[in-house]
C-alpha cells in the first residue's frame, strides 16, 4: 500500500524518493510569524479612563477613542482592532493632523511606551478640544 505523502511548513514533500515536490503557494502553510494587516472593525462602548465618560458605540463608523477628552487608549498591536498590545497605556490626543475639516486625523501617544497612533476624528468628537489641539501646533 502507497503511503501518502507529507510535507514540510514551506510546502516541499519530505521523505520523497524522487526528489522534493513542491505544493501550490495557496495550499502550503503560512508561517506563524505572518500576522494580519489589515483592520479588523470593532464598534465597542467604553469607558474613558482619562475622562471617565461613557462612550457609547460610534454610528457609521468605529469608536476608538473618547468623544469628550480624545483620549485613546494602547489595547491594539500593529493591526488597530486586534486587542494584543498588553501596554494599556492611557493615549492622549496630542496633534490633529491635515487640511480637509472633513478628514482630519487625530495622533495619540501613549504615555506608558512612547508608541503613537493615527485615529480619524469621529462626527461627535468634541470640537472645541479639537480646536484647542490644532491652536497648539
Amino acid at each position: 500500500m502507497r503511503q501518502a505523502p507529507t510535507f514540510d511548513r514551506q510546502g516541499d514533500q519530505t521523505g520523497a524518493a524522487d526528489g522534493p515536490i513542491r505544493l501550490p503557494r495557496s495550499l502550503r502553510q503560512q508561517p506563524i510569524t505572518q500576522q494580519r494587516k489589515n483592520f479588523i472593525p470593532r464598534n465597542e462602548g467604553f469607558v474613558c479612563d482619562r475622562c471617565g465618560f461613557s462612550a457609547p458605540p460610534a454610528q457609521a463608523t468605529f469608536r476608538n477613542h473618547c468623544p469628550v477628552c480624545l483620549a485613546s487608549k494602547h489595547v491594539d498591536g500593529p493591526t488597530p482592532g486586534d486587542r494584543n498590545e498588553e501596554c494599556g497605556g492611557l493615549m492622549p490626543a496630542i496633534t490633529v493632523e491635515g487640511v480637509d475639516p472633513d478628514a482630519l486625523d487625530l495622533v495619540h501617544r501613549c504615555d506608558e511606551c512612547g508608541f503613537t497612533r493615527r485615529n480619524k476624528i469621529a462626527s461627535d468628537d468634541n470640537r472645541e478640544a479639537i480646536v484647542t489641539l490644532m491652536k497648539q501646533k
